[in-house]
């Protein structure tokens, strides 16, 4: 599932090939924010059995693999595609 996220909040979704509205996605257990994506990291990767992160040089998560089991489609990732940061003066 592909989720956009602006200032913390999902606007759009997508799951493969297939267009979603937002009221029919459950998306308030994923993360919406830099630092949900990093407290779900904290929250998740002690217990997972492997975890792969990348990090943009900016410094931010740009992709988590956390795999739980050696069970088929079981992983879970996420992906930064773009992130901007929000201006801190407003």
């Amino acid at each position: 599932m592909t989720i956009l996220v602006r200032e913390g909040r999902p606007i759009r979704a997508r799951s493969g090939n297939d267009k979603l509205e937002i009221e029919g996605v459950r998306v308030d257990t994923r993360p919406g924010t830099v630092d949900a994506l990093i407290d779900w990291l904290i929250r998740y990767a002690p217990d997972a059995k492997s975890v792969n992160v990348e990090w943009a040089s900016a410094g931010y998560p740009s992709k988590i693999e956390l795999d739980h089991t050696d069970a088929i489609d079981d992983e879970v990732s996420f992906e930064v595609v773009e992130f901007v940061p929000l201006d801190s003066d407003s």
